[in-house]
């Protein structure tokens, strides 16, 4: 696994101390008009923040500090997507915070303290172990974790868990400035259109796909598929849930990107051969079964 420039990281986290620190002076007023709101709504006793235990890099631990969106008597270290009915525990005030993300302001405080960067995986709850394990598939717990990253940009609470991990995990594979950019603008085009907020919505986009067909496209070169069929590949996306049986030799990681799933399957067939062929064949039926299931 490509590991991210060293000079790269110093720079990245040098960076987001400056930019947090001018973050949490300008954004002063705001702090406090969105704290006044809170307290008018709740109450002068009522807390404006909440704190949560969050894992950051190599699975340390540390407080992220947010804008208190819910009751005080919502269940502290559950996961808003394993809530019955999360939208019950939402204050008025807390609804339009998450809808504009706002409540995440705090976490300048965070990045300021090095605890988180601006741009990495968010940041999980001690105990989503099956998200945890998911990203040591991919090295995507080694990295400091951030405000916002490639699965907040690719789908936010939609996504089911293994497909944010690799999301996460295609971030830190090609960590750079030019990706955390991409990752900024596309953060700022995703909150000024509301994308991918759904209260308690982890795996929405796969409820989703759940009512589409599948389409299975089996190729003997990724690269090609991706460089000559990539507009079809969109298109199809539209109406179907596409699975690409194909051996990795390029371009495989921005097929996922587009949203397909890919399977790597060995061709082997420089010449006629039976055996090789009937194995093919084995290969391919267990592909249908397991995927498409119609045999």
């Amino acid at each position: 696994m490509r590991k991210p420039s060293e000079s790269y990281l110093k720079l990245k986290k040098a960076t987001d101390k400056i930019l947090s620190g001018a973050g949490l002076v300008i954004l002063s007023p705001v702090f406090a008009g969105i704290a006044i709101a809170i307290k008018l709504e709740d109450g002068i006793t009522a807390p404006v923040f909440f704190k949560q235990k969050r894992v950051g890099i190599h699975k340390s631990h540390f407080m992220l500090y947010k804008f208190r969106s819910m009751q005080t008597d919502t269940p502290h270290d559950t996961p808003t997507h394993l809530l019955t009915d999360p939208e019950q525990y939402l204050t008025g005030t807390g609804r339009w915070l998450r809808k504009t993300s706002l409540d995440e302001l705090p976490q300048l405080l965070n990045i300021f303290q090095g605890d988180m960067a601006l741009v990495g995986p968010r940041p999980a709850l001690w105990n989503q172990y099956d998200l945890l394990e998911e990203r040591d598939k991919y090295g995507a717990n080694d990295v400091c974790p951030g405000l916002t990253g490639w699965a907040q940009i690719h789908g936010r609470d939609e996504l089911e868990i293994s497909e944010k991990a690799r999301l996460d995990g295609y971030y830190v594979r090609h960590l750079n400035m030019f990706m955390d950019m991409r990752c900024i603008l596309g953060t700022i085009r995703s909150v000024l259109k509301s994308e991918g907020v759904v209260e308690g919505g982890t795996g929405a986009r796969h409820m989703q796909n759940c009512n589409k067909k599948k389409l299975l496209i089996v190729t003997n070169h990724s690269y090609m598929l991706y460089r000559f069929r990539k507009e079809l590949i969109q298109r199809l996306m539209e109406d179907y849930e596409v699975v690409i049986s194909t051996p990795f030799v390029g371009h495989e990681e921005d097929l996922q990107e587009l949203g397909a799933h890919c399977i790597e399957t060995e061709v082997d067939r420089r010449s006629v051969n039976p055996v090789t062929d009937l194995k093919l064949l084995r290969t391919y039926k267990k592909i249908l079964k397991s995927e498409i299931r119609i045999w």
